[in-house]
């Protein structure tokens, strides 16, 4: 069973997390031959693209996909901005 606290995670943070799971849907392409992984998060409805600063979006994935690997598995690494 997943338990937030484990992961410094509070309720509030969990309730905005869900809500922004409410507005966002998410794509996730595996390139076996390229050993790459591709997440793109998408708007759900036209008024969810309008509410959604999406590049802010994009910007907290990232840190929060990199803290993940770094709290459960050790992981080193950066974030490399290719914009």
């Amino acid at each position: 069973m997943f338990n937030p606290s484990m992961f410094g995670l509070t309720a509030e943070q969990m309730a905005a997390g869900k809500e922004v799971g409410n507005h966002l849907r998410m794509e996730i392409r595996v390139h076996h031959q390229e050993e790459r992984v591709e997440v793109q998060h998408i708007p759900i409805t036209a008024e969810d693209a309008k509410e959604f600063d999406m590049r802010q979006a994009v910007d907290r994935f990232a840190e929060q996909l990199a803290w993940g690997h770094h709290a459960m598995f050790g992981m080193q690494g950066k974030i490399v901005d290719v914009d």
